[in-house]
């Protein structure tokens, strides 16, 4: 998920495992804000990569 319009976002209780996702064309280790995303429809996981971008899974 890459849509960055959230209706509400809030801390987990539990920090995730950091998450590879794909950024500039190869596979990053991503590092877990310790936030989730509600997108209107589900709740996501908050990833920051090296760009400083925010990425999003679970």
């Amino acid at each position: 998920m890459q849509n960055n319009t959230f209706e509400s976002r809030r801390r987990l209780e539990k920090m995730p495992f950091d998450k590879c996702f794909d950024v500039d064309g190869n596979s990053e280790l991503c590092h877990a804000t310790g936030y989730e995303v509600f997108d209107g429809e589900d709740w996501w996981d908050e990833f920051v990569d090296s760009n400083g971008d925010f990425q999003y899974g679970r």
